[in-house]
């Protein structure tokens, strides 16, 4: 089964391990996680951008390695992937490749953000009929 580039980007079956970890109001707790991934993400793309200014390497990895595990934790595995290289260059003070993977980081948020939500409301669905 060839996946369409928008499933690519979020695994569904992270999403519904998650539920299935939540016994009552999982879609509620998955919801939450979704949302806060999408307030802290563009403050945390911020800080990179400024970690890579500064040429702080150690700084801008250690953001990467939290994005890329929070991103893992909801299946948002495009995203995951550029932050996993994103945290390589930075241990290896490859600057202008951070560059080029903050720009892919930064374009992929909102592709990502979408396509969470859109796999929220398929999980909503999917908890209306289970009703």
């Amino acid at each position: 089964s060839s996946q369409s580039p928008k499933q690519m980007r979020v695994d569904r079956t992270v999403i519904s391990a998650l539920a299935e970890l939540q016994d009552e109001g999982s879609v509620e707790f998955i919801s939450e996680l979704i949302e806060m991934f999408g307030e802290s993400t563009p403050k945390e793309i911020k800080s990179m951008q400024k970690a890579l200014k500064a040429q702080d390497g150690k700084a801008l990895a250690g953001i990467a390695h939290s994005l890329k595990s929070s991103s893992g934790n909801l299946g948002a595995m495009l995203f995951r992937d550029q932050c996993r290289r994103l945290e390589t260059y930075a241990r290896k003070e490859h600057w202008a490749k951070c560059k080029v993977v903050i720009k892919k980081v930064e374009s992929e948020i909102d592709l990502t953000m979408t396509a969470l939500r859109e796999e929220l409301e398929e999980l909503k669905k999917a908890d209306k009929k289970a009703a």
